[in-house]
C-alpha cells in the first residue's frame, strides 16, 4: 500500500519557488484551486503514523531520563553512604570499643553498695597495674634504675652507675634518761623509732627508705648511718614518738664532711705547728733578753723574787690560820724593812766594794751612790763592810752564772723538752689535744677523718696533703719543707747541739738564738708560699678573720638539717607553750659578792642599796637563775645578765615565809641571839665551824642514804624495764610470726581440695591461737608491770618529798640546839627551797610532752642539678593500646533524709529520702580506728587542725547546737568548723564540690600517677570512709581513653542509680569518636568526599526547591503544590540532609578542631598524704579543668550522635526516595505496588492485631510485672511481648518460675499469646503480603526486565555515537525527535495512541498495517504536506540576515529517520514487541479482569455485581470510544486551518518582494 509521491523541495529557495510557483503539487495549494485536493484519508493516516512514532520516541526518551535520573539517585545515595562509612569507620571504632566494654559491669542491676564498690574496685586492679620488672623494658619514670630497696635493676640497672647520687650521713645521739615521776625510760625507748622518708615522693613513691622504722636498742648511745645512693629530691628523717626530745641529730653530707675534715686536719696541723713555732720564738726571746739583762738587774730581780716567795708564805700562814691579823702584819713589815736594807746596801755595794778593792763584775759603772755600808748580821755574826762587798761579790757572780745557766736552759730543756712532754713538741702536742677536744665536742662527725683515718707519712709528696697523718703533717708544717726533708741545713742547730750550747757564751747564745728566730720566721713564709696553705689561710681568715673566734671554723656547709634533743632537753623546749611561768627573760644584773656561803651579799656596784635591799636582791638573782630558763635568745644570759621569770618573781623572801618564821622561833626559843645575826657572823662562824659542819655532814649524809636508795629503786626499775622490754621483743617476734596467717590460708586450700584434712588443721591452728593467747597475756602482765614502776615512781617522788622535810625538821632541831646559827639555817633553807623548786620544776616538765605531734620531721633537700627526662604521667591501660587519660572520675550525688509523709505506719520507718544534699559526710579513715589506713601518729587535735585548717575557707561556722543533746550543748567549737569536722569533732571524709553540668554532688578522682599500692590506698579511703551508704542516689564513673595507634578516642560513662525499690541500676555509655579528622592521605581523600557531598546536597535542595515552584505555577497554589507524599518526602530528605551537612561542619570547626585534652592534671594535693586525701590543689582547679575536658569529650560525643541519628533518618527517607524512583519500571516497582496493592487490608488488619498485642502487653504488666523485670513498666512489657513474637522465649523460664495463682497465669499468658498472636495473626500478616505480592508479580511477569532495557538503550545510543563519529550524514537522535515532532502535528489533543503490533521483517504494524521502510518514506513524505512553510524573520542580532522560523527536512534525512523508526521500532519476524509501561499496566488490567472472572468461591450475588460492574466499563469504554472519534475530527479540523495557513505565509513572502532564486 504505498503511493507514489513528489520529490521534496531540498533547499529554501525551492520552497519559496513551489510556495510562489506552484510546482510542487505536494506543497502547492494551487492544486486544489485547480480541482486536484490532496487525499484527506492519506494525509490523516500520514499524520497518526507519524504521532504514533513521536510518541513512541517521548516514551523511550522519558524511559532513558528515568533511567538516568535512578543511576544518577543511586550515586548520590552511594556517595552519602560512602561518606558516613568513611566518617564513622565503624569496624576500626569497633576494635575500641569491644575492648573497652570489658570494664562495663555484667549486670544491669545490683543489690548493695558493695557491689558498686566491687566493681570500681576491679577496674582499679585490671587498670592501675605497675610495670613488671624483668620483661626487659625500663618504663621511665615508673621504672627506674635500683637504688636502696626500690628501683629495677633487671630493666633499668643503678641508679650509682648513671647520675653522680649523693651519700648521706645519718647520726644521731640519744639519751632516754627521764625522771622516774614520768614514763619511764625504757618505754620512751621502745616507743621511739625512725626513717629515712621522700617529702614529696622519689622516683618510687613515697616509701620510706627502710621498709620498717628503726629502733633504739639502748638507753643511751649513738647511731651512725650512711647511705650512699640517695636521689636528689626533698627528703625527711622522721623521729616517731620522741615526745620529750630524747634525740638529737643530724643529716650530713659525707663528701662535704670528708672536705671539711680535710681542711680542718690541715688546718689543726697549721695551728699545732704555729703552737710549736710561737712556743719557740717566745722562748727564744726570753732567752735573748735574759741575755741581755745585766748583771747587777738579774741580781736585783733574783733579791726581789726572795723576798716575794716570803710574802706568799705569810699569806699561806694567815688563810692556814698559823699566824693571826697581826702577826700576818708584822711578818709583812718585817719582810718589808729587809727588802729595803738588803736593796740599797746592794745599791751602795755597786761603788762602795771597788774602793774597798772588792770589784763586782758589772756591765755598767755603778748603780748606787758611794757610801758606807751598813753592818749586817749573819747567823749572829756581824760583817764587817769588806766582807759585805765579799757577800754581795759572791751573790753577783752566782746572778752571773745563773743567768747563763737560766739561757742555757731556755735553749735547750725549756725550748726542746724532754720527750715530747714540753718544750716545743710539748705545745704542739697540748695543742693537738685541746684540738681534738674541741672537735669531739663541737665537730665529732669529722674526728675520724682528722685524726684517725689519714696515715701517710710522705707529706713531700701529697700535693695538698689529702692523705698525710696529723702528727707528720703538723711537723712538716713546724720544719718547714725545707727543714723537714733536710734537717742538717738549718742555719742555727739549736735543736741538736745540746753540749755546743752548754760550751757557749752568752753573746754565742744570743747570736744563735737571733738566727733561729729568724730561721723560724723564714719557716712560716715558706709554708705560707703554699698554694694550698694559702687557700686554707683564706678560707679560715673570711670566717673567723683573727683566728679567735673558733679553734676550727666550719665554712664547708657540710649539714642538711641538725636538730637538738638530749636526757634534759625537756626542761627547755617549748616552754612558752608547755610551762610558761619558767620561761624567763635576760635582765641586767646586780654584782654580788660576799664573805662565805653563810654571810650577807653586798653589791660594791650599786652603793645605793641598803645591805638586806642587796641581799634581797642578790638571793633573788640566784634563785631565777637556778628556776629559769632563758631560751628565747638563743642561749643563756650573759655574765651581767640574770634569767627573770613569773614563778622567781613571785618567790617571797625567804625570811619572811612562814617556814622560815617557825625555824627562827624555834631557834629564838632555844636560846639563840638573833641580835648576832649581822654583827657577830664571823665570831659564831670560828666557835661553832667544827660542830655546824659535823652536823651538816650528818644531813648530808642522811640525804646520800635516802639517794642510795632510790639509786636501787631506780636500778630495779631499770632492770624491771629491761625484763619489760624483753618480753616485748617476744611479744613483736610472736606477732611477727606469719606461721598462723599461713596455716589459715593453707586450711583454706585444703577445704577447697578436700573436707578431710579440715579437723586436722584447725587444731593446728588452735594450737597457734593458743600460743598468741599466751603471748597476749604475757603483754598484759607487762603492762601491768609498767602500771606497778609508775605507782614506784609516784612512791620515790614521795619518799623525796619526805626527805626535804625531814631535812626542814634537820634545820629546825640544829637551830633549836643552837648547833647552826640564824646565818646558816636561813642559808639551808634558802637551798632547800630551791632545790624544791627545781625539783617541782623538774617533774612538772617531764610529764608534760615538748611536742604533741607524734612525728617530728626533719627536711633536707639533696639537689646534685642531676638533668632528668622525667615524664609526669604514668601510662595505664585498657587493653593493650587504650591509654587512659587523667584518671577515673567518680561522682556521687545525696539526698537529704526528711520525715515521710503521714501513714498508719510510720512507727515503722519515718526517714524517707528528701532533695540533694551538699552536707559533707563520711569520715577520714585516717582518723577512724580499725581501718587500714588509720594513723596514730597524726590521731591528735594539732594533726587535725594541720590537715583540716578551716581558716582556708571563706567561711566558717563554728558553735552550734547539738542536735542529739537534750540540753544546751554547743558542738564544732574553734578551731573544729562544721564544714570540715563532724560534731564529734572528726574530720569528715568527703566534701561537697559544684562541677559545671552536675548536680551537686561529691567527687573522687583516682589519678593515673597512682602507683598500683596507691590505688588500693585510694580504694580503701573511700570503702572506709563510706563514699557510699544509705542517702546515695546516684553514682557516676567516666574514663577517657586514648589508641594511639587508630587515632581513636573512648568514652566510657557507667551510672549507678539507687532506686526507691532498693536496688541499685546500671546504666552505661560508651563511644568512640576520631577527633583527629583530616591527617592522613585517606583523610583528604574523605574530605574530598565531604565537599562533593556538600555540594550534592546543596544542589538537590536547590532543584527540589525549583521543582515545588514549578509545580506552584502549573497549579497555582503552594497548597496544591504539596498535595503529593512524595513531595513532601523529597523536601523532608533534602531538608534533613542539609541540617546533617552543617551539622558535620559545625561539628568538624566548632567542636574536633578545638578539642584538646591534658594527659594528666593536678587535682589533689598529693597522691601519697596521710591524710586529708581529697583536699584540692589551687582549690580545685585542676578538677575544675580536668572535668571541663571531659565534658567537651561529652559534647563531641553528644553531637556525633545526633549527627548520626539523624542520617539514620535520612537513610530511611533515601530508601523511600529510591523506592519511588524504581517504580517506573515494572519490575523493580515490585515492592511498592505490593505494599499499595496490600494497604487497606494492612490497615484493618494493623487494627486488630494492635489491640490483641496491646492488650497482651498489659495483661502481662498488671499480672507479672511485679515480679518479672522484662515486664515492669508497660514499656517493657511492650518491648518483651515483640522479643516473644520473634522468637526470644527466654521470658518463659522467669513465668515458670513464679508461684501460686502466677504460675497458671503465666502459662495461660505465654500459650494464648503464641497461639494467637504468634500462630494466627503473624500468619494473617504474611498471607495478606504475600498475596499482594503475588498478584503483582504476575501482572508484572511478561514486562521488560530492566537488563533488557537498558542492553537497547545502550546498543542505540552506541550506534547513534558510532554513526556520529563514522558518518557525516548521521542524523542525532536529537534532531530525529525534533522531525517526528515536527511530522506528528499538534497532538496535544489527540487520542491516546492505539495499541501496534510488528509482525514482518522490520516492519512496523500501526493501525492494523504493516509498512516497510519505503512506505514509512512515503507516508514522511507525505507527512510533509501538513507542514507548513518556513516563514523568514529578521532577527536582531543577524545584521538584517532573514532566517527562517524552523527548518525543513531534506530528502536525506526523512530517507534517514525512516530507517532509524525501523531499525528501532521494527522487529523481525517470531519476535514480542516491546511494550511500555503503560501497556503493560493495560495488559495488566485484563488479565486481572480475567483472572477475576476465574475467581472460585465467589458467591452468585458477588459473581452478579462484578458482572454489573463489567458492564458498566464497557459503556464507560464506548463512551471513551465517542470522545477520541470526536477529538480525530477536531484534528482534520486543524489540519485544514494549517494548510489555510500555509497559504497565508506564500502570500505573506509575496508581500515582502522577495524572489526566490532560480532552481538549478
Amino acid at each position: 500500500m504505498r503511493s507514489k509521491l513528489s520529490p521534496l523541495p531540498q533547499t529554501k529557495e525551492e520552497i519559496k519557488k513551489s510556495l510562489n510557483d506552484g510546482e510542487n503539487s505536494a506543497l502547492d495549494p494551487s492544486e486544489e484551486e485547480d480541482g486536484k485536493p490532496p487525499n484527506d484519508e492519506t494525509m490523516e493516516r500520514a499524520q497518526r503514523v507519524a504521532r504514533e512514532l513521536h510518541d513512541r520516541y517521548e516514551k523511550q526518551v522519558q524511559r532513558w531520563i528515568d533511567y538516568r535520573n535512578l543511576f544518577v539517585f543511586i550515586g548520590f545515595v552511594a556517595l552519602f553512604l560512602a561518606v558516613l562509612y568513611l566518617q564513622r569507620n565503624a569496624q576500626t571504632a569497633y576494635q575500641v570499643h569491644s575492648t573497652l566494654s570489658t570494664i562495663l559491669p555484667t549486670t544491669l542491676f545490683m543489690d548493695t553498695p558493695l557491689s558498686v564498690l566491687k566493681w570500681i574496685k576491679l577496674l582499679l586492679k585490671n587498670v592501675w597495674k605497675d610495670p613488671a620488672c624483668g620483661d626487659g623494658i625500663c618504663e621511665t619514670p615508673f621504672e627506674f634504675a635500683s637504688y636502696g630497696r626500690f628501683g629495677c635493676r633487671a630493666d633499668c640497672g643503678k641508679l650509682s652507675e648513671m647520675q653522680n647520687l649523693t651519700t648521706v650521713q645519718i647520726d644521731l645521739i640519744f639519751n632516754f634518761d627521764h625522771p622516774v615521776t614520768s614514763i619511764s625510760s625504757a618505754d620512751l625507748m621502745t616507743q621511739a623509732s625512725w626513717n629515712l622518708c621522700p617529702k614529696n615522693g622519689a622516683p618510687h613513691g613515697k616509701d620510706c627508705y627502710y621498709a620498717s622504722d628503726q629502733i633504739f636498742e639502748s638507753l643511751k648511745g649513738e647511731v651512725h648511718v650512711t647511705i650512699d645512693d640517695v636521689p636528689d629530691g626533698e627528703w625527711q628523717v622522721f623521729i616517731k614518738r620522741d615526745f620529750f626530745n630524747k634525740v638529737r641529730g643530724a643529716v650530713r653530707i659525707v663528701e662535704k664532711v670528708k672536705e671539711q675534715a680535710d681542711w680542718d686536719r690541715k688546718y689543726g696541723a697549721y695551728l699545732a705547728a704555729r703552737a710549736d713555732q710561737e712556743f719557740e720564738l717566745r722562748v727564744l726571746n726570753e732567752a735573748i733578753a735574759m741575755s741581755n739583762v745585766t748583771a747587777y738587774q738579774f741580781t736585783v730581780d733574783k733579791l726581789v723574787s726572795g723576798f716575794n716567795d716570803q710574802y706568799n708564805a705569810n699569806q699561806q700562814q694567815f688563810l692556814d690560820n698559823s699566824l693571826n691579823e697581826t702577826a700576818y702584819a708584822d711578818a709583812n713589815a718585817t719582810v718589808d724593812a729587809e727588802k729595803t736594807f738588803i736593796l740599797g746596801q746592794y745599791e751602795k755595794a755597786t761603788c762602795r766594794c771597788d774602793d774597798l778593792g772588792v770589784v763586782i763584775e758589772f756591765e755598767e759603772d755603778c748603780k748606787g751612790v758611794a757610801g758606807t755600808l751598813s753592818q749586817e748580821d749573819v747567823e749572829g755574826v756581824t760583817l764587817t763592810e769588806t766582807e759585805v762587798c765579799e757577800r754581795y761579790k759572791n751573790m753577783t757572780d752566782q746572778s752571773i752564772a745563773d743567768r747563763l745557766v737560766g739561757v742555757q736552759d731556755k735553749l735547750t730543756y725549756e725550748r726542746l723538752g724532754s720527750r715530747g712532754i714540753n718544750g716545743k713538741v710539748g705545745a704542739r702536742a697540748a695543742k693537738k689535744t685541746e684540738l681534738k677536744d674541741y672537735i669531739n665536742a663541737a665537730k665529732p662527725e669529722v674526728y675520724d677523718s682528722v685524726f684517725i683515718t689519714p696515715t701517710g707519712q710522705s707529706p713531700e709528696k701529697d700535693v695538698n696533703f689529702t692523705e698525710t697523718k696529723f702528727d707528720t703533717l703538723a711537723k712538716y708544717f713546724s720544719d718547714g719543707p725545707t727543714g723537714y726533708m733536710d734537717p742538717a741545713a738549718l742555719t742555727a742547730q739549736l735543736s741538736l747541739a745540746t753540749r755546743e750550747v752548754r760550751n757557749s757564751t752568752l753573746d754565742e747564745l744570743r747570736e744563735r738564738s737571733q738566727s733561729r728566730t729568724e730561721e723560724i720566721y723564714e719557716q712560716q713564709q715558706e709554708i705560707e708560699e703554699i698554694d694550698v696553705i694559702q687557700e686554707m689561710i683564706g678560707k679560715y681568715s673570711a670566717v673567723d678573720a683573727n683566728f679567735t673566734k673558733d679553734p676550727v671554723p666550719t665554712f664547708v656547709a657540710y649539714n642538711y638539717v641538725t636538730w637538738s634533743g638530749s636526757s634534759v632537753e625537756y626542761l627547755v623546749c617549748d616552754l612558752e607553750a608547755r610551762a610558761p611561768k619558767y620561761m624567763g627573760e635576760c635582765q641586767p644584773s646586780v654584782v654580788c659578792t660576799r664573805d662565805d656561803d653563810t654571810s650577807p651579799y653586798t653589791c660594791p656596784n650599786r652603793p645605793e642599796l641598803l645591805a638586806e635591799e642587796c641581799d634581797i636582791w642578790c638571793n633573788r638573782q640566784e634563785d631565777c637563775n637556778a628556776i629559769c630558763q632563758c631560751t628565747s635568745t638563743g642561749g643563756e644570759c650573759s655574765s651581767d645578765e640574770y634569767c627573770k621569770c613569773e614563778i622567781c618573781e613571785d618567790l617571797q623572801v625567804a625570811e619572811e615565809e612562814n617556814e622560815f618564821r617557825t625555824i627562827e622561833d624555834i631557834a629564838t626559843s632555844g636560846g639563840s641571839s638573833s641580835g648576832s645575826l649581822v654583827g657577830r657572823r664571823r665570831a659564831r662562824r670560828l666557835q661553832s665551824d667544827n660542830r655546824t659542819e659535823e652536823q651538816l655532814d650528818e644531813l648530808l649524809e642522811g640525804v646520800k642514804v635516802l639517794r642510795s636508795g632510790q639509786d636501787g629503786l631506780k636500778e630495779q626499775v631499770e632492770s624491771l624495764e629491761s625484763e619489760v622490754e624483753t618480753a616485748n621483743s617476744l611479744s613483736e617476734e610472736r606477732a611477727k610470726d606469719t606461721s598462723l596467717q599461713q596455716l589459715i590460708q593453707q586450711g583454706r586450700q585444703e577445704i577447697a581440695t578436700g573436707q578431710e584434712r579440715v579437723e586436722t588443721m584447725l587444731d593446728e591452728i588452735l594450737g597457734k591461737q593458743n600460743e598468741a593467747l599466751a603471748a597476749a597475756q604475757e603483754a598484759q602482765k607487762t603492762v601491768a608491770a609498767l602500771e606497778a614502776l609508775a605507782v614506784k615512781a609516784a612512791q620515790a617522788q614521795a619518799d623525796i618529798d619526805r626527805a626535804v622535810r625531814e631535812q626542814l625538821n634537820a634545820i629546825k632541831i640544829a637551830s633549836q640546839q643552837n648547833l647552826i646559827s640564824l646565818d646558816q639555817a636561813l642559808e639551808l633553807y634558802k637551798r632547800a627551797r630551791r632545790d624544791r623548786l627545781l625539783a617541782e620544776r623538774k617533774a612538772e616538765l617531764a610529764n608534760r610532752r615538748c611536742t604533741s605531734q607524734m612525728v617530728v620531721h626533719q627536711d633536707f633537700e639533696v639537689d646534685n642539678y642531676e638533668e632528668e627526662d622525667i615524664q609526669t604521667s604514668r601510662e595505664r591501660h585498657i587493653g593493650l593500646t587504650n591509654r587512659v587519660i587523667a584518671g577515673l572520675l567518680l561522682h556521687t550525688s545525696r539526698t537529704k533524709p526528711v520525715k515521710c509523709s503521714d501513714s498508719r505506719f510510720t512507727a515503722i520507718e519515718n526517714e524517707c529520702s528528701g532533695g540533694l544534699s551538699a552536707q559533707s559526710y563520711g569520715v577520714d579513715p585516717a582518723f577512724k580506728l580499725g581501718t587500714s589506713l588509720f594513723n596514730a601518729d597524726i590521731d591528735n587535735e594539732e594533726s587535725m587542725v594541720v590537715y583540716y585548717n578551716c581558716s582556708e575557707l571563706n567561711v566558717a561556722t563554728y558553735d552550734l547546737q547539738d542536735p542529739y543533746s537534750k540540753y544546751e550543748r554547743f558542738v564544732n567549737q574553734e578551731p573544729f568548723c562544721a564544714e570540715l569536722f563532724s560534731i564529734r569533732d572528726i574530720p569528715y571524709g568527703f566534701r561537697a564540690f559544684d562541677l559545671e553540668g552536675k548536680s551537686i554532688g561529691f567527687p573522687v578522682f583516682f589519678d593515673i600517677n597512682l602507683s598500683e599500692g596507691e590505688a588500693k590506698r585510694w580504694y580503701s579511703y573511700i570503702d572506709e570512709g563510706l563514699f557510699l551508704d544509705g542517702d546515695t542516689r546516684t553514682v557516676t564513673a567516666e574514663m577517657v581513653t586514648y589508641n594511639a595507634e587508630l587515632m581513636i578516642f573512648g568514652f566510657v560513662r557507667v551510672s549507678f542509680t539507687f532506686t526507691d525499690g532498693g536496688s541499685i541500676k546500671v546504666t552505661h555509655k560508651l563511644h568512640t569518636l576520631k577527633v583527629e579528622l583530616y591527617e592522613t592521605p585517606q583523610d583528604f581523600a574523605r574530605l574530598a568526599l565531604e565537599i562533593l557531598w556538600t555540594g550534592a546536597v546543596f544542589l538537590w535542595l536547590i532543584v527540589d526547591v525549583y521543582n515545588i515552584n514549578r509545580r506552584r505555577t502549573e497549579k497555582g497554589s503552594f497548597f496544591k503544590a504539596f498535595t503529593s507524599l512524595w513531595v513532601w518526602t523529597d523536601l523532608v530528605s533534602n531538608v534533613l540532609m542539609t541540617i546533617a551537612v552543617i551539622m558535620w561542619w559545625t561539628f568538624v570547626v566548632n567542636y574536633a578542631d578545638p578539642f584538646n585534652i591534658d594527659l594528666r592534671y593536678d587535682v589533689y594535693a598529693s597522691l601519697n598524704p596521710q591524710a586529708a586525701y581529697l583536699k584540692l590543689q589551687d582549690r580545685g582547679a585542676g578538677l575544675v579543668a580536668m572535668h571541663n575536658d571531659f565534658k567537651s569529650m561529652q559534647e563531641l560525643v553528644d553531637t556525633l550522635a545526633w549527627y548520626y541519628a539523624l542520617n539514620g533518618i535520612n537513610i530511611l527517607l533515601l530508601i523511600a526516595r529510591l523506592l519511588k524512583r524504581m517504580d517506573f519500571q515494572p519490575r523493580l516497582g515490585v515492592v511498592t505496588r505490593s505494599l499499595a496493592l496490600a494497604g487497606p487490608d494492612l490497615i484493618h488488619f494493623s487494627l486488630v492485631s494492635g489491640m490483641v498485642f496491646i492488650g497482651y502487653a498489659m495483661m502481662a504488666h498488671l499480672i507479672f510485672g511485679n515480679a518479672i523485670q522484662g515486664f515492669s513498666t508497660f514499656s517493657k512489657s511492650v518491648n518483651t511481648c515483640f522479643e516473644i513474637l520473634l522468637g526470644e522465649i527466654g521470658v518463659n523460664d522467669e513465668l515458670k518460675a513464679l508461684s501460686g495463682l502466677q504460675a497458671l497465669a503465666g502459662t495461660l499468658f505465654f500459650w494464648s499469646f503464641e497461639l494467637l498472636v504468634f500462630m494466627v495473626l503473624l500468619n494473617f500478616l504474611l498471607a495478606i503480603i504475600v498475596d499482594a505480592f503475588s498478584e503483582v508479580k504476575e501482572n508484572t511477569s511478561d514486562m521488560t526486565g530492566m537488563h533488557t532495557e537498558l542492553a537497547q538503550m545502550i546498543k542505540v545510543k552506541w550506534q547513534n555515537f558510532r554513526g556520529w563519529l563514522t558518518n557525516k550524514n548521521h542524523v542525532p537522535e536529537s534532531k530525529m525527535g525534533q522531525m517526528l515532532k515536527l511530522w506528528a502535528g499538534d497532538s496535544s489533543e489527540e487520542e491516546p495512541l492505539i495499541k501496534t503490533e510488528i509482525f514482518d521483517e522490520k516492519k512496523l504494524k500501526i493501525l492494523g498495517e504493516e509498512i516497510d521502510t519505503e512506505a514509512l518514506k512515503e507516508i514522511l513524505n507525505q507527512c510533509l504536506v501538513d507542514v507548513p512553510p518556513p516563514s523568514m524573520t529578521r532577527s536582531l542580532l543577524s545584521f538584517g540576515r532573514v532566517k527562517p522560523t524552523h527548518e525543513v527536512p531534506t530528502q536525506m534525512e526523512l530517507n534517514r529517520a525512516a530507517e532509524y523508526v525501523i531499525e528501532r521500532f521494527g522487529h523481525l519476524p517470531g519476535e514480542d514487541e516491546d511494550e511500555d509501561g503503560e501497556d503493560g499496566e493495560g495488559e495488566g488490567e485484563e488479565k486481572e479482569g480475567k483472572s477475576s472472572s476465574k475467581i472460585d468461591g465467589l458467591s452468585d450475588e458477588t459473581a452478579e455485581q462484578l458482572e454489573l460492574e463489567r458492564e458498566k466499563l464497557a459503556r464507560a469504554l464506548e463512551r471513551l470510544a465517542e470522545v477520541q472519534r470526536e477529538l480525530a475530527e477536531g484534528q482534520r479540523n486543524i489540519m485544514v486551518g494549517q494548510k489555510q495557513l500555509v497559504q497565508q505565509q506564500g502570500k505573506l513572502v509575496n508581500l515582502l518582494g522577495q524572489q526566490p532564486p532560480p532552481r538549478s
